[in-house]
Formats: structure tokens, C-alpha cells, sequence
């Protein structure tokens, strides 16, 4: 980091010595992390001041300053680089300067967590473990390779985006994609707001996804933003990539050293084109590397399907009256519109943004325009070569799908040369667009879709013919896209489309195009059910809102709840199931398995390896498939015995979902027990899987042990994970089964009575990843068909439906307060309760791609809201119990709807309706408590006749406070003298709670007892449970000499549990400090690794084998025992207490001590005496901690540093 120079350490030494605090008697040591200028040491150096004349001469003329020279030492830390370098290149085995590249990429990472740490709590603090260090050598060392690194660059990924090279396109106005040049050129009208939010993005979250409908102006806009910021950001536009391209992506980044300061950019222009799946790795590798930045655009429907979008920024594109004019201002500036004004055009063009530039730059219609170059080559014998051509190429392009030139002639059957000039004259003419890397594109999907229904207003070639020529002139990867969107449009498509396919796939058998098929396929046989159930009687009788819900039950195939009383519901989504059910031995997707054969399937099965196996059989997934085909891929002997535990499962899995009949065949040949024997052998903290029969049929079974920390974070997931892959590898298994044990060998516990983690899942109810998938696609094309277009809208309808609910409240409820009805706003919140029903949002996806929003809390806000809320406040204090809880539970949706909704779409990030909303809720709220403890309606309490119109509630609010904080007082009275006296030195606190609950007003107790009062907790708890009454939460903050001791801190209702970092805040009202405990913290820094060493060796003891990364653990929980305990013996403590602990750390090290089983049986209520002396040792510890403090604590009662 290179040396100070003197001018700051004077400055360091001058804040020293000015410090508040200081005292006559105090010395001073200055400790620094470098030399200061020319002296620098590889060796810990403790020097006089007077040793640094600099610093000295930067000091000159300061007051006293040879008194505080004299009281002054500076202590400089030795340089670690020499024997970092030294040692990173015996771990790397490189040359030095290879191992400096590696010393500076963790001195930055280093660096980057210590400026984060100085925003967080010392337990939140964070590091780099050794794994960490690891994972960075890794992905440095390919960079060392620069073919490697320009991998992206030169097999064509990506490119350098060309800012200086403007393009005066004339025609750029007839509906050209905008790119970089058009922009340079000054061609793009700029749209500030629109660029402005997508700059915000960038800063904010690093990731941001401009949408719209098609001919919106997208890419305008993208390309726009990425001009905008060409000199801060280093952008590269995405030409194609799959999910292993995303590899090579990140690694060029790296290799040019993307930081937050010189971020690196990646630009994705239309992310629906075959990038989808691409993209959600991409978006994860920006958020997880700082100095990454995605920028992408998305047409609005291809936006749905996207996993992971909701950690985008979004931007929404759309057209108004505001920027038409301001369009046809800046055009005519530029003298490229003869229109005298822009509304006729603008109403011509039906506020579509790509007609309506058409229209003020040529005078006509789009369609105009393309129909007189249409009929030019119809006309025209000598160009019915272009025409042929041209109608291929539109096809494609109208479903977003490039055509590949090196395929027209074959398909079209015509020369190359033919061709050649075709395309020449074509693209001269701008009726497509280039021929770059050997592919051809329309100039916009909306016009290749005018020029494709042109061309065949007189055939032939018909249309069907047409679409299936196209077939084979798309790329592989775009094939689902091109199927999905033509066959959702016609029906009439499908003989002529699926014999192409078919034709295609056996001409070229891959498995990844398959898959591609297959998947489009399948969402086009969505999209049809879909619709045939949304027209259906059964769905036509619900709510519009409703059919969401009912969708993903009928997708599910799970019998639908009654809700709310309504019988409809129900029967619509089993109509959806029905639907499904009905349409699979006839889907798109069987008719062509039937076309195929056993010739096709097999021909692309062998196409490639095992991978490409896997996934061919994942796209098979629910099919049913003809006997001879599954007879022909169970004969097929995958070589299982050489591939990875995990690729074995992943296939097993595939074989599993397309037939159970493949995977036991292929079980059977290599033998049930060798695969029991490689999970055994593969699958770390587990016990040997066994087969046993159970009421279901046959059960597999195999144990996770809980005995080390970090895999286990999730004692469920650890579950569910190992029951999957026992269902994978054991296909004649009915039921997965799988406990979490402790390191005493029996099931974990949360506590008594309360196990962790016990599985026990049906095959039917753990489906492989290709059903969730399927699922996932049905559900979109369920969304896709339900809610609005546009975000922005439904955020604006629904901001003007709290509008009128606010107002409506707060009429009724000031009229009732002054004796009156107020019957109108009751209906007027009807009519928003009636409208909620047909209000449905745009479907939003998790991470993981399931739909998380698909019943906006916006929805059910509206949808509660309305007269209910009032008729059952006016019937309080009946049922008041059950209306706080419904309140409660609206107001925290109110809270998400504040924080998750995408409120910048329309300028603002916490809107002031909302806002003006929690406040009426929470004063009716307030309201129902009071009637609640009085008995009595709150519209009795409060009513004041002759009060002035609009300030009643109001003031019935503050009056409710009045009382609550009344009540408070006489609480905490009541309970303060039946708990607390001076014997045995408790205090008692009511702590405000948010929680709802029976006990009133809602406050959870903190007692704050003296350190030797916990000595049993379990007893006393009950005591103070009676004492306490049901409903309230008890916190308990043990006290000693004036300080808190979080450590032992506990809080609960039945049972008490940690509550360490809770208990910082309730030291502050206790009014004590929370006690500094290093020494304890240094103990258990070694005990815990030690605790779960034990655990490692009794799991051992168990197991009676070892594999490799359960010795890896093992080895690093050693290395960090020995660390710790070294750390642990400088501690100043007194020698008879360090040889007690270091006496404990021996006995559980040397298996003495079986302390890991021990202390996974306290969870269940057992306490040995191993765990009681243990507890005891920390006592000593943590009483030697308030010992020191107090020694230490200066006059003002401070802990001394």
C-alpha cells in the first residue's frame, strides 16, 4: 500500500495527543501499517519519535511538543510482501511476479471488506476464509493465459463497442434497429427521463433491463445510455453466448481489471432472441463481481419467462403525446420531416413510436411504404430471386430468429450466386439487414411481419410452406423461440412445421437443438390450453384475479382449496388440469416423438456424449413414449462406472422422468449396491444408503450428519438435497427418506420435542428439474395471457385506487365520530373491492424463476380495503381480536408494497398515498385495541357531535395513545412489583413490540436479573411464565458489576432461545453497557472447531470410512484450532484459569471429552456434566472479562481502551 508520508503521521500524531480524554500521566504508541517514507522494515520495528526528523519538522512550532516526543513510540508492522510473494508461489508453484499478480487482486479484495466492515456491527464483520483465497488463485490463474483471455474476442462473443464511427443512415427512420453509429451520427432523438432512470440503475444495482412493446424504442434508448457513459464505462456488446460462454465472459473482465472505478460493461440488445438463459447467468456473475455492469433490452412479452429479472433495474419504454412532439420538433429541426405539426401522425400512427417516425420522415404509412416495395418485386420477373428470399428471412425475423445464409440456397433452391445478389440488392436496398457472421436479420420484427404478410397476399407459396422452409434456415438455438411464437399464433402451421422439424432433427441430430424444440413446443401447447381454459365456463365464472391462483393449482395438477366460500374456484383449476391431461398423448410435442421414431430419438442419442444424453432424456421428461423407444434407450449402456458421482445422478434422474423402466435397467447393469457404494464414496456427512420395504412400497434411506458448521447451514436443504439424489439413484424407490442426526448419533433437535430436519418425500412429490421447468413455462404462459402489458399502468391505476380508499376512510370515519352515516363512501369502497377482482399485475419471478408476484400485495391490498374494513370496525370490540391480527397483516403488506414494488416506473420511490395509508391503518388499529381493553366501540368512546368536520379521528388517534401508554405504565407497575424487589435484584422493562398479539397493550418484558440468578433458567422461566400470563415474550438479560452479559441473553415464549445480538439494544434500556468479552470470545473461537472436530470423529466412528472432503473439513478445522488456540494462550489470563481451559481443549481434542454429542443433546433438554463445567469455565472467563473492565474503567465510568 505503499509508506506514509510525514505529513500525515503528524497528522495521526496530533489527533492522538489533542484526544478529549488525554491525561497528564498517558503514554503514547502510534502504530502503523507501513514505514514512513524511507524507513520501511520487513520486520516488526518499536522506534522512538525522534527517530523520524520529517515527521519531527512537520511538527515544528507546536506547544509542548517536546514532552509529548519524549511520551511518544511508533511501531510499524512489517511488510508482508516479500514472504507473502514468497509463499503464494510455493501454494501457485509460479514465478514471483505471477505471485505479485495474485498478492495485489487479495489486497484489493482485503482492502474492499475492510471499508465495508466500517459500516457493520463487529459481529457482522466479514473475511476471507481460506476456500475464499483459493477460489481467487483459481480464477486468476487462466488469466495468465492471454489466449485464454481473449477467448470472448476471438471466437466472436462479444466486440468493442464502436462509439466514434457515426452511420447518416437515411433510411433510419423506415424502422431500422438503432445501434451505436445511429447514435454517434445524432440520428436517436434523446428521451433524458428515460435515460436518466436507466443511469440511476447502473449506479444502484448494476444491472439494468430496458422494456417495451416492439418498435417502442428500445434500443434506441440502450444504446443511448451506453453513449451517454462511453467515457466511465468500458462497454462490450454480447453478440451470442450460451451458459458455458458466461465463463469466458467474466474472465475477459477480469482480465481487465473491472473495479467499481473502471467498471466493465456488457450490452445484450433484445435478451429475448436466445439469450434468456444466458442472461440469468450472466446477471448473477455482474451482482456477485463488483466493476460489472449489464445492460439489457427485452420486448415486454419475452420479459415474463426471465429468471432472476427481479434484481434488474427496470425501465419502461413506452409512447406519449410529450415525446411525439418532441420527436416531430427535433426532426424538423434537422429538415427531415415536411409535417407542419405532429398530431395528425400521431393519431395516424395509432401512438405506435416506429409508424410514427415512418410517418413524419417518408409522409405514409409503414405498410404503404412496404407494400410498393413488395409489389416492385413481384412485378418484376428478373427480382422474383429477392422475393423468394425475402419472404424466408421475414419469417424468421417476425418471431424475433435470425436466417443463415449459408442454408438459403439449399433450402430455397437456387444458386449461391442467385442468392448472393439477391441478398445484395436486399440489403441496398434496406429491405433486410447485413449478412454479419454469416446470418441475416429483418430490419424490425414489425416490419419483416408486414413484409411476410405481403408477400403472400397472392400465392402460392402459401404460408404453411413458407414457415416450414424457414425451419431449416434458423439457427439451432433460436429454434424453440421461432416454434413457440408460430405456432402460438396458427394452428394451422402443424403438420407443415412439425414434418420440417422432424426433418431437420434427423438431418442433424443434437440434442441441445432438441431440447430447444421440445421447450418451444411445449410453450406453444401452453399458450393454446391456456386460452381454450381462460374461454371455458368453469374459468369464465371467477374473478379475473382469481385465475392466477387457479392456474398454478390446475398447472400443478393439486386439488384447488375452497376459498372465501367461492365453489368456483375449485372446479376452474381442475378444468385446467383436465385440459392439460387431455391435450398430452396429442401434444405438439408427441406428434413429434411419432414423427421421429426410433430412428430419430436414437440417432440423437448417440449425436454426443453423456451430457447431451441427459439432456435429450430431460426433454422427454412426462412424454409418453412409444414402447420401441423406450425399449431402444433402455438397451443403450451409458458408461456410468467412468463418469463423476454427479453426472450419474443428474442422468439417472433424466432417464428416471422420461421412463422409471431406462433408469432400472441401467441400475440393474451396473448393480443397486455399486451405486449405494458411490454415494457412500461421493456424498460427504451421510450414512450408507438401504432399501427397506414401508406401507408405500420401498423406502430409501440415508442419514445426514449435522457435525460440521458450514454445509449445514441449512439443515432442510441438506435434507431435501440427499433425498433427491437417493430418488435418482435408486429407481425402483417409492418414498426418499432422510433425518438430520447430531453428532450423538440421533436426530437433531431445535429444541425438546422439536427435531430439525426429518424427510420422508414421495417420487410423485419430488419432481426432477425438466417437470419444474415445464411447470414454469405453463405458469408463465398462464401470466402472459392474464395481466397487464405494462407495470407503469397498473402501478398508476393502483395509486388512483388508494387515492380514492384514503379519502373514502377518512370520510367515514370523521362522520362516524361525529354521529353521522356516511353512506357514499361506503360504496365507493365497494366499487375499488369490485375492481380489485379484475385487477392483475404483471407476473414477476424469483430468483430460482418460480413466480413470486403473481398475487401483487398491491392486489390484495385493494381487495381487503374495502367496505369489510369499516363494517367490522363498526362493530367493535366484537371479534376485535381477530380485526387487529387483519389489520396487522395489511399493514405488513402495506410495508412490502412500499419496499418491493417497482415504484421508479413512475417517478417515485415511497409513494405519499401509501405512506398516508399506514397511517389511517394503524390509528384504526390503535382504535380496535383500545375497544378491545374497554369493551366498549371506539365510534362510542370518541364521538364528539359538535366537533370540528375532519379532525375526529385524528384526535380519537391521540387519545388512543393517551391510553395505551397509560395501560403501559400500569403493566409494567403491576409486574415490577410481582417480580422485581431488592432480595433478588431484578428489574423489569416492557419492551414496544410489533409483533400481534392476545396480551394488551402488545409489549414483550425484559427482566434484567443479577449473573448468579440464571443458574437454572428452566426452572425459573416456567415461574415466570405463570407470573407473566399467555402472549407476551419474555427477554432475559443477565447483569454483572453494571454490565450486560449478551452472551448468555435469552428471549422466547414456551421455550427460551439466543438472543445475543438482541440484547445489545436491550442494554441500552436497562441502562447498562454491554460487557467487552474477548477472553470469552477467544475460548469459544477455539472450542467451537473443537466441538466439531468431535463431532467429525464420532461421525467417523460411525461411518468406519473416510472421504476425501470430509478429510479437507477436517484438515482446515485442525489448521483453525492451532491458530486459535495460539491466539487464545497471549491472552492475559491467570495461569490457573489457562490451564483449565487448555486442559479442556486437550480432552475433547484427544476424544476424552465426548463434547459434540453432549452438546447436540442440550437442543433436547440433556445437560451433562461435561457441558456444565464447560458453561462453568466460560463463567470464570466472562467474570475475569467484568473484572478487567471494571480495573480499567476510568472516572467517568468509560471502558478504557
Amino acid at each position: 500500500m505503499g509508506q506514509f508520508n510525514a505529513s500525515a503521521v503528524a497528522g495521526f500524531l496530533k489527533k492522538m495527543w489533542d484526544n478529549k480524554a488525554r491525561r497528564p500521566e498517558d503514554c503514547f504508541l502510534l502504530v502503523l501499517e507501513s514505514g514512513v517514507d524511507e524507513r520501511s522494515s520487513t520486520q516488526s520495528s518499536r522506534q522512538n519519535l525522534n527517530n523520524y526528523p520529517k515527521v519531527l519538522a512537520a511538527l515544528k512550532g507546536r506547544r509542548g511538543l517536546a514532552a509529548d516526543v519524549a511520551r511518544t513510540e511508533v511501531y510499524v508492522l512489517p511488510s508482508p510482501r516479500t514472504d507473502a510473494l514468497l509463499d503464494v508461489s510455493a501454494i501457485q508453484q509460479c514465478t514471483l511476479q505471477e505471485a505479485d499478480l495474485y498478492f495485489s487482486d487479495l489486497l484489493g479484495i482485503v482492502g474492499a471488506a475492510a471499508d465495508d466492515n466500517g459500516m457493520r456491527a463487529p459481529e457482522d464483520y466479514r473475511g476471507l476464509a481460506v476456500s475464499d483465497v483459493q477460489q481467487r488463485f483459481d480464477s486468476l490463474r487462466p488469466l495468465l493465459s492471454s489466449a485464454l483471455v481473449e477467448e470472448a474476442l476471438t471466437t466472436g462473443l462479444c466486440v468493442a463497442v464502436d462509439f466514434l464511427t457515426a452511420d447518416e443512415d437515411r433510411l433510419f427512420y423506415m424502422g431500422v434497429d438503432a445501434q451505436a453509429s445511429h447514435v454517434a451520427a445524432g440520428l436517436v432523438v434523446e428521451r433524458p427521463e428515460l435515460r436518466a432512470a436507466a443511469m440511476d440503475g447502473l449506479n444502484d444495482r448494476r444491472n439494468v433491463l430496458i422494456h417495451g412493446p416492439s418498435g417502442s424504442g428500445k434500443s434506441a434508448i440502450l444504446w443511448d445510455v451506453a453513449y451517454y457513459s462511453r467515457h466511465s464505462v468500458r462497454w462490450f456488446q454480447i453478440r451470442q453466448l450460451t451458459l458455458e460462454d458466461v465463463g469466458r465472459i467474466a474472465m475477459l473482465a477480469r482480465s481487465r481489471r473491472a473495479s467499481l472505478d473502471a467498471p466493465i460493461g456488457f450490452i445484450i440488445d433484445d435478451v429475448g432472441r436466445g439469450f434468456s438463459d444466458a442472461w440469468t447467468a450472466l446477471a448473477e456473475e455482474v451482482r456477485r463481481t463488483p466493476g460489472l455492469l449489464l445492460l439489457g433490452s427485452v420486448r415486454e412479452e419475452d420479459r415474463y419467462p426471465l429468471e432472476d429479472r427481479g434484481q434488474a433495474h427496470h425501465v419502461q419504454v413506452e409512447s406519449d403525446a410529450g415525446l411525439a412532439e418532441r420527436i416531430w420538433k427535433e426532426l424538423r429541426e434537422r429538415g427531415q420531416t415536411s409535417w407542419q405539426g405532429w398530431r395528425e401522425p400521431w393519431v395516424m400512427s395509432n401512438g405506435h413510436l416506429l409508424e410514427y417516425t415512418h410517418i413524419l420522415t417518408q409522409g405514409r404509412r409503414l405498410s404503404e411504404t412496404l407494400d410498393e416495395q413488395v409489389s416492385a418485386r413481384q412485378n418484376d420477373r428478373n427480382r422474383h430471386d429477392e422475393l423468394d428470399v425475402l419472404r424466408v428471412v421475414a419469417c424468421a425475423n417476425a418471431t424475433g430468429c435470425s436466417a443463415e445464409v449459408v442454408r438459403l440456397p439449399e433450402v430455397l433452391g437456387k444458386s449461391s450466386s442467385n442468392v448472393s445478389l439477391a441478398l445484395t440488392r436486399l440489403i441496398d436496398e434496406h429491405m433486410v439487414f447485413g449478412a454479419e457472421e454469416g446470418q441475416v436479420v429483418g430490419l424490425h420484427e414489425l416490419r419483416s411481419a408486414e413484409i411476410l404478410r405481403l408477400s403472400h397476399r397472392f400465392p402460392p407459396p402459401l404460408m404453411s410452406s413458407t414457415v416450414a422452409a424457414a425451419v431449416y434456415v434458423v439457427p439451432g438455438r433460436d429454434l424453440g423461440r421461432f416454434l413457440e411464437r408460430t405456432l402460438t399464433a396458427c394452428a394451422s402451421y402443424d403438420e407443415a412445421l412439425l414434418e420440417a422439424v422432424s426433418r431437420r432433427v434427423m438431418a442433424e441430430p443434437s440434442a441441445i437443438m432438441f431440447s430447444q424444440v421440445v421447450k418451444g413446443l411445449d410453450l406453444a401447447q401452453a399458450h393454446r390450453i391456456v386460452r381454450d381454459w381462460l374461454a371455458s365456463p368453469e374459468a369464465s365464472g371467477i374473478p379475473r384475479a382469481h385465475l392466477g391462483l387457479a392456474g398454478i393449482f390446475g398447472v400443478s395438477g393439486v386439488d384447488a382449496p375452497v376459498l372465501g366460500g367461492s365453489s368456483e374456484f375449485a372446479p376452474a383449476s381442475r378444468r385446467l388440469t383436465e385440459l392439460r391431461n387431455a391435450s398430452a398423448l396429442s401434444s405438439l410435442t408427441q406428434r413429434l416423438i411419432a414423427l421421429l421414431g426410433v430412428a430419430g430419438i436414437r440417432s440423437i442419442a448417440a449425436a454426443g456424449g453423456t451430457g447431451e444424453l441427459t439432456l435429450m432424456l430431460a426433454s422427454l421428461n412426462d412424454q409418453a413414449l412409444p414402447d420401441d423407444v423406450v425399449e431402444m434407450l433402455s438397451q443403450i449402456n451409458p458408461p456410468t462406472r467412468e463418469l463423476a458421482f454427479g453426472e450419474v445422478v443428474e442422468l439417472l434422474a433424466a432417464a428416471h422422468a422420461a421412463s422409471p423402466l431406462i433408469a432400472r435397467r441401467w441400475v440393474d447393469r451396473v448393480s443397486q449396491d455399486e451405486l449405494f457404494a458411490r454415494f457412500a464414496e461421493s456424498v460427504a456427512w451421510t450414512s450408507v444408503p438401504t432399501l427397506s420395504p414401508c406401507e408405500e412400497g420401498i423406502e430409501v434411506r440415508a442419514n445426514f450428519w449435522a457435525v460440521v458448521s458450514e454445509p449445514t447451514q441449512d439443515a432442510n436443504d441438506a435434507a431435501v438435497r440427499t433425498v433427491e439424489t437417493l430418488l435418482a439413484i435408486a429407481p425402483d424407490a417409492d418414498i426418499g427418506a432422510c433425518d438430520v442426526l447430531g453428532a450423538d448419533g440421533r436426530v437433531q433437535m431445535m429444541s425438546a420435542g422439536r427435531p430439525s430436519a426429518q424427510k420422508r418425500i414421495p417420487r410423485r412429490f419430488s419432481p426432477g428439474s425438466a417437470a419444474v421447468s415445464s411447470n414454469r413455462r405453463w405458469l408463465q404462459a398462464v401470466s402472459s395471457h392474464l395481466s397487464s402489458v405494462s407495470r407503469t399502468a397498473y402501478l398508476s391505476q393502483f395509486l388512483d385506487h388508494i387515492r380514492v380508499v384514503n379519502r373514502c376512510l377518512k370520510i367515514y370515519l370523521d362522520a362516524a365520530l361525529r354521529g353521522r352515516e356516511e353512506a357514499g363512501a361506503i360504496a365507493t369502497l365497494g366499487k375499488v373491492h369490485e375492481a380489485s377482482l379484475e385487477t392483475v399485475p404483471p407476473p414477476e419471478l424469483n430468483a430460482d424463476g418460480t413466480l413470486s408476484q403473481r398475487y401483487s400485495t398491491l392486489q390484495s391490498l385493494l381487495f381487503d380495503c374495502s367496505a369489510e374494513l369499516l363494517r367490522r370496525f363498526a362493530g367493535l370490540p366484537e371479534e376485535s381480536a381477530s380485526y387487529i391480527g387483519w389489520v396487522g397483516s395489511i399493514l405488513d403488506n402495506v410495508k412490502s408494497a412500499v419496499s418491493e414494488e417497482s415504484w421508479d416506473l413512475i417517478g417515485t420511490q415511497a409513494p405519499g398515498e401509501l405512506m398516508e395509508w399506514t397511517r389511517i391503518l394503524e390509528g384504526m388499529q390503535a382504535l380496535a385495541r383500545e375497544a378491545s381493553v374497554r369493551q366498549r366501540s371506539p365510534i362510542r368512546t370518541h364521538t364528539r357531535h359538535t366537533a370540528k368536520k375532519g379532525a375526529l379521528f385524528d384526535g380519537a388517534c391521540r387519545a388512543a395513545a393517551t391510553f395505551k401508554e397509560a395501560r403501559v405504565a400500569q403493566v409494567e407497575s403491576a409486574l415490577r412489583s410481582q417480580l422485581c424487589s431488592a432480595e433478588n435484584g431484578r428489574s423489569l422493562y416492557l419492551l414496544d413490540s410489533k409483533a400481534d398479539s392476545l396480551a394488551w397493550p402488545p409489549a414483550d418484558v425484559l427482566l434484567v436479573l443479577p449473573a448468579d440468578g440464571i443458574s437454572d433458567l428452566s426452572a425459573s422461566w416456567a415461574d415466570f411464565r405463570a407470573a407473566l400470563g399467555e402472549g407476551r415474550r419474555i427477554c432475559i438479560l443477565p447483569v454483572l458489576d453494571g454490565y450486560g452479559l449478551t452472551l448468555w441473553a435469552v428471549a422466547g415464549h414456551e421455550v427460551p432461545f439466543a438472543a445475543q445480538v438482541e440484547a445489545l439494544k436491550w442494554c441500552e434500556v436497562a441502562g447498562v453497557r454491554a460487557l467487552p468479552t474477548p477472553t470469552v470470545d477467544a475460548f469459544t473461537a477455539v472450542t467451537r472447531p473443537l466441538i466439531e472436530l468431535n463431532g467429525v470423529d464420532a461421525y467417523w466412528s460411525f461411518r468406519g470410512r473416510r472421504i476425501a472432503q470430509e478429510r479437507t473439513a477436517y484438515d482446515q478445522l485442525r489448521i483453525e484450532v492451532d491458530h486459535k488456540r495460539t491466539d487464545f494462550g497471549t491472552l492475559p489470563i491467570q495461569p490457573e484459569v489457562m490451564e483449565d481451559a487448555e486442559r479442556t481443549f486437550a480432552a475433547i481434542l484427544n476424544g476424552e471429552l465426548n463434547m459434540a454429542a453432549d452438546a447436540a443433546r442440550v437442543l433436547a433438554g440433556e445437560r451433562s456434566e461435561a457441558v456444565m463445567q464447560l458453561e462453568q469455565l466460560t463463567a470464570t472467563m466472562m467474570a475475569q472479562d467484568a473484572l478487567r473492565v471494571v480495573v480499567d474503567s476510568d472516572e467517568n465510568g468509560e471502558p478504557a481502551l
